[in-house]
């Protein structure tokens, strides 16, 4: 069931719908209720993402008449996928009202990750209908949430939101920053994804392409401020250690290579012929 749900989450959907749909027959029949609901969730999931609607209705009136009204994961999963489903068909208000319905229920219980998310769909809903008022609303209670759970998996929509909002409130500035984040979170996330076919699906989910797309022109806007660099060879060598470094950090998977590559470049610039780094634990 995990490793379906994670590959419904890194954009593999054709592959994630068929692992789905094996364990559902195993699970058939078996008394795993909770395990059942929420693979079915999972298979409606894919389809939506897939554009394939026609037996999601189905689906999920099955699942919610088996999900136990005591689960209480199966049943704020039901009311989200429910709610995207009817927002990918259209019912754009009657999603909106899912979706806070769900946040609220997340909240009152303490689901944050739940609730988070439930509130970040609807922003997007919002948004997409012009309510920026309704939207400003809600952004400063995402964004505080954020800062709490610390939570990576929409860190990228949370940023992309707050981009959208200040370009619409005419904060153009603000929007670009918010849109760099969001571009900065995404490629960092997808770095952390050791599998590199799991990391060419994320990379190429129509949500991540559409983000570095209109977020490509935006990587100066980091540089902006600081004073420029004099002309001399060793500022300009010290330069070009500083870009390696930034361009080979989020591949380095350890520590340990991450000092090597400093060192290596600490080593180029200072036309040493070799050097020696001592660490300390915190006993000394």
């Amino acid at each position: 069931l995990q490793t379906g749900l994670v590959l419904f989450h890194v954009g593999d959907y054709r592959e994630s719908l068929g692992h789905l749909m094996k364990l559902s027959s195993s699970l058939a029949n078996r008394c795993y209720r909770f395990q059942e609901s929420l693979c079915q969730l999972g298979i409606v999931s894919n389809l939506i993402e897939l554009g394939e609607l026609s037996d999601c209705a189905e689906r999920l009136d099955s699942c919610s008449s088996r999900v136990s009204p005591q689960n209480i994961i199966s049943n704020l999963t039901l009311r989200l996928v429910r709610a995207r489903h009817d927002a990918h068909r259209g019912h754009v208000e009657v999603a909106k009202r899912q979706f806070l319905q769900t946040a609220e229920v997340a909240r009152r219980l303490g689901y944050r990750i739940y609730y988070f998310e439930s509130l970040l769909r609807a922003v997007s809903l919002y948004q997409s209908s012009g309510k920026h008022e309704e939207v400003g609303r809600l952004l400063p209670r995402l964004a505080g949430l954020h800062r709490a759970t610390k939570d990576r998996l929409f860190e990228p929509w949370l940023f992309q939101a707050m981009a959208d909002h200040a370009a619409a409130v005419g904060e153009e500035r603000e929007s670009k920053k918010h849109l760099l984040n969001a571009r900065t979170s995404l490629l960092e996330m997808a770095y952390n994804i050791s599998d590199l076919e799991m990391r060419r699906h994320f990379l190429n989910r129509q949500d991540s392409r559409a983000l570095l797309a209109r977020s490509e022109d935006l990587e100066d806007l980091a540089y902006e401020g600081f004073p420029e660099p004099q002309g001399s060879p060793q500022a300009t060598r010290a330069l070009e250690s500083i870009a390696r470094i930034n361009e080979q950090l989020h591949r380095r998977d350890s520590l340990k290579s991450t000092l090597g590559l400093i060192l290596d470049e600490a080593i180029r610039l200072s036309e040493a012929e070799r050097g020696i780094v001592f660490l300390f634990d915190p006993s000394g």
